[in-house]
């Protein structure tokens, strides 16, 4: 603590809150919180272009059924993020909300995991509809998806199957909305949530997997060329403005900071943070594999027709 020229006490934590103050207080403004929505979703159409450009081929590996096994391996610890990511946000909300905070995430293992396999993934990885932003309808309920016995490779000359890349990419359709929870704990209606995953997984999450990883505007084969290998931009990009927009909508909680709302359980969200940490760092390891090997495709290799085809 230090004494300011005028005689008051300061410090950066005083400054920072008074700050943080002033700044929430202006929110409560319906003009600026309008402003503040027009200007921030457009930011989830253009922060994507900063991923870079990098307009090198990956290298086909070939088939190879161990390849197939380090995706089964890889899609149970992106799974194993999700339950982590429940006890991390739940241990910080209050004693009657720790509930309802780790059933936002859980809750989506089963809703996400149902509507990826229905429609997300078709709308992700498939060509029907011919347009860089959008796949199709024609993958629906994984219709052709690895052939009659689901063992056939995702492309010619790729390692993995197409069941297992479908079964990796719908993980992370799953821990995505999860991520936006934390955002939204406490302050919402449980039901409210589950329509909100629901649509956004359809009109924003599908879009961005198609652009980025099945073959569309912003993959390394796309208009932009940027190469994704953790998921930067589909799901930390994608759920961190959802989550600002979404806060900034419904605004700062009634009774802060007149009322302190200490976590409930501080070590459960310490060990969700290593579960979810370890989980993820572990999962996403392959990607940056040597080229001979790549185990994990993010982005499909072109074929002739179309030129940004997912290869799904």
């Amino acid at each position: 603590m230090h004494s300011s020229p005028s005689g008051g006490a300061w410090s950066v934590a005083t400054t920072l809150d008074r700050f943080l103050q002033t700044f929430l207080a202006r929110l409560q403004d319906p003009q600026v919180r309008r402003l503040a929505f027009f200007l921030l979703a457009p930011g989830a159409a253009l922060l994507p272009l900063m991923a870079g450009a990098a307009n090198t081929a990956l290298v086909l590996a070939p088939t190879d059924g161990a390849d197939t096994l380090l995706m089964l391996v890889g899609s149970a610890m992106v799974l194993l993020m999700t339950p982590g990511l429940a006890f991390f946000y739940g241990g910080f909300t209050r004693s009657k909300n720790v509930l309802n905070g780790m059933m936002m995430s859980f809750f989506l293992m089963g809703l996400t995991g149902v509507i990826w396999v229905v429609v997300c993934y078709s709308l992700a990885f498939d060509t029907g509809f011919g347009s860089p932003f959008i796949g199709g309808l024609g993958s629906m309920f994984l219709h052709g998806v690895g052939g009659e016995l689901g063992d056939q490779p995702l492309a010619a000359g790729f390692p993995i199957s197409a069941t297992s890349f479908a079964l990796f990419q719908g993980m992370f359709a799953i821990i995505t909305p999860a991520l936006i929870s934390g955002a939204l704990v406490e302050r919402v209606s449980f039901k409210a949530w589950v329509w909100f995953c629901l649509f956004w997984s359809l009109l924003i999450y599908s879009p961005m997997a198609k652009m980025v990883w099945g073959g569309g505007f912003i993959c390394s084969f796309g208009a932009i060329g940027a190469i994704d290998f953790a998921g930067g931009t589909v799901v930390h990009i994608a759920s961190g403005v959802a989550a600002l927009v979404a806060a900034a909508i419904i605004g700062p909680r009634t009774t802060w900071p007149n009322s302190k709302r200490p976590p409930t359980t501080f070590p459960s969200s310490c060990w969700g943070q290593a579960c979810s940490g370890s989980a993820g760092s572990d999962s996403t390891g392959p990607a940056c594999s040597p080229p001979r090997r790549r185990a994990i495709p993010f982005s499909p290799p072109p074929r002739p027709q179309p030129p940004c085809s997912p290869g799904a």
